[in-house]
């Protein structure tokens, strides 16, 4: 096992252990940030661009040798890290565009006079 693989484990087991602590301790906080952010489109669909960006660095820094079982749990979650962020990413990204898309047609539909439609 080399050395990049023993830091990931540890920086991810330490961030983890630290951040399920936070939550556990304000419950009520973290529901209602969770349900503020999963409300903002455009923040969820940067929290997409930054996962998917992690789950590629960590992808990348693990490369495809053979190691034990910390290597396969830190392969696990750097994927399900990037699926994340795809999912994050093009789902607000889909709905964003979406809305662009009904923009510029009920502006075009407007801007035509009523004489142009008969």
């Amino acid at each position: 096992m080399n050395a990049r693989t023993t830091f990931l484990g540890k920086l991810l087991g330490i961030y983890l252990i630290i951040v399920a602590i936070a939550m556990a301790a304000n419950k009520v906080a973290t529901i209602q940030t969770v349900e503020a952010l999963v409300r903002n489109e455009p923040l969820v669909f940067v929290l997409g661009l930054i996962l998917v960006a992690a789950g590629l660095a960590m992808i990348l820094s693990l490369g495809w040798s053979s190691g034990g079982a910390l290597l396969i749990v830190l392969r696990l979650i750097s994927w399900l890290t990037l699926a994340k962020g795809l999912v994050f990413s093009r789902r607000a990204g889909l709905r964003a565009l979406g809305f662009a898309v009904r923009a510029v047609f009920l502006c075009a539909w407007r801007s035509r006079s009523p004489s142009a439609l008969t």
